[in-house]
């Protein structure tokens, strides 16, 4: 029927008359005769398929829908054994039309309280892999106009029941939450009868805006204790509750300070890209209030403390993309912690590179981490800290500089520049910066990238400090041979892949 309406619609004059009138007197044969298949026909369809079969606008379809639904739920409601063998399958249509459908049977029935169980035991009935809550919530919200404590009575005896849990998020959603529903969904939790991720469906239309920060902290503290899962939902619960206010976040800045440290507390966990996202944007919006805010400079302080705490753990790396934030507007606060750690680290600086640092590669020259620090306070890090804070530099900053375009051009980066002036004569500074060389990625021969450092190793063999003149004209030597062996072994892999 739906690809029949769509070519009456759209494709009709391009057929003959006569065509279109056999694919319409088709599209007639089809239609549904009984009640209960005109029911299923209409719960199935979204707004956009009515308006194609019926003509009509989207607005206007949608109020038809409607209005077709609730005819149908009233003739229903008169032939109570169809519509008992009718229900199990509405509720397996996770539409908005089984919703309103099941509020339409809870408005139209004389005695509606005699439905509250047929529509429970029918979602009981439905396969679980395609059990939906969509017609059990609609009714409870149609039941409440005039039976409020029915529907109490049902939430609290869901709160203790595995079968009927799952059913909490949607219905409290779609009624209204109200405080005293935070109780029963988290000992629900806590029973492990309804899973976090459940109550996802509060993000949608920010379900839970309507509520003050004192009503809802409870809620993000019981999450931030269940585990990762509920961990992630908190952050995403609490991120689209508090949009861009920065008076609730004050409000919640116990929970925002949770947030921030705990990813601490999950090993081997892997972080999914919404989760990611929220936990960035929720800090951003702190940290973008700069350091003459008391709450952005006490929060900077908890991301650094963290992010050295997880350096090189398996735990979720969430605080790395706030590295620039921290380095740059928030210096004084992070690089203290995090520039003492990388001390303390003796030879496992590692992480800290990989972290701070970028790898370049020929089609762009990356902006690391530690270039938001700002110079001085690098250069003042590596003064203080003579045996091992240049050469961490000197591994992590990037050789060159890029060019207009973004691409890594043939000049030292203006960082690099001065680290070689100024720490050059020191042996450990001089391999950090062969090894960084030897750091890249790219495609096709690796002769593209060694091309690059030909001109600055030529340029550093006039400098005016022995020892690095000697270095240059050793790195320029074998550079050489790396670019020969490079092409070598790129033709080579093109003759085997011809063969």
């Amino acid at each position: 029927i739906r690809s029949l309406n769509h070519f009456i619609r759209f494709d009709a004059e391009k057929a003959s008359s006569e065509t279109v009138d056999r694919v319409i007197a088709l599209v007639e044969s089809l239609q549904p005769r009984d009640v209960e298949s005109q029911a299923i026909l209409l719960l199935s369809q979204y707004v956009g398929e009515y308006a194609l079969g019926e003509g009509l606008e989207l607005d206007v379809a949608e109020r038809y829908l409607k209005v077709d639904i609730r005819r149908i739920a009233e003739e229903l409601v008169n032939q109570p054994t169809k519509l008992k063998n009718l229900l199990p399958e509405a509720s397996s249509n996770p539409s908005v039309n089984a919703t309103w459908f099941g509020e339409c049977i809870a408005v139209s029935a004389d005695s509606p309280l005699d439905w509250l169980e047929p529509v429970q035991d029918a979602y009981l009935k439905a396969p679980e892999d395609v059990r939906y809550p969509s017609v059990l919530t609609g009714f409870l919200y149609g039941l409440s106009r005039t039976h409020a404590s029915a529907v109490t009575e049902f939430k609290r005896a869901a709160a203790q029941s595995a079968q009927f849990a799952p059913v909490l998020p949607a219905l409290c959603g779609y009624c209204g939450i109200k405080s005293e529903d935070f109780d029963l969904v988290i000992e629900a939790v806590r029973k492990k009868l309804l899973s976090p991720s459940e109550l996802m469906d509060w993000i949608r239309a920010n379900r839970l805006g309507k509520l003050s920060p004192s009503e809802v902290a409870p809620l993000f503290d019981a999450m931030l204790d269940h585990g990762w899962e509920g961990f992630s939902v908190a952050v995403h619960l609490i991120r689209t509750y508090v949009g861009d206010d920065g008076d609730i976040i004050d409000r919640l800045w116990a929970q925002v300070t949770r947030v921030a440290e705990g990813t601490m507390c999950w090993e081997d966990t892997e972080v999914d890209g919404m989760t990611a996202y929220d936990f960035e944007e929720l800090m951003k919006s702190v940290l973008n209030r700069g350091r003459q805010d008391s709450n952005a400079r006490a929060l900077a302080l908890a991301l650094a403390s963290t992010f050295i705490t997880l350096i090189g753990s398996r735990k979720p790396r969430l605080v790395e993309p706030l590295l620039p934030i921290l380095l740059s507007d928030f210096p004084e606060i992070s690089w203290p912690l995090i520039g003492q750690a990388i001390i303390s680290r003796d030879e496992q600086h590692w992480p800290f590179q990989f972290a701070l640092g970028d790898m370049p590669r020929p089609e762009t020259q990356p902006k690391p981490a530690i270039l938001n620090l700002p110079e001085e306070t690098l250069f003042a890090w590596c003064l203080a800290n003579p045996d091992r804070a240049p050469a961490f530099v000197a591994a992590t900053v990037p050789l060159l500089e890029a060019d207009e375009t973004g691409r890594p051009s043939r000049s030292l980066h203006p960082v690099m520049r001065r680290l070689i002036d100024e720490f050059g004569h020191s042996r450990s500074v001089l391999e950090a910066i062969s090894r960084n060389m030897g750091s890249f990625n790219w495609a096709g021969s690796a002769s593209s990238v060694f091309h690059l450092y030909r001109e600055p190793l030529l340029e550093l063999q006039n400098h005016t400090k022995r020892e690095i003149r000697k270095w240059a004209r050793v790195e320029l030597d074998s550079l050489e041979d790396s670019i020969r062996i490079a092409d070598e072994r790129y033709a080579e892999s093109n003759a085997r892949s011809e063969i």
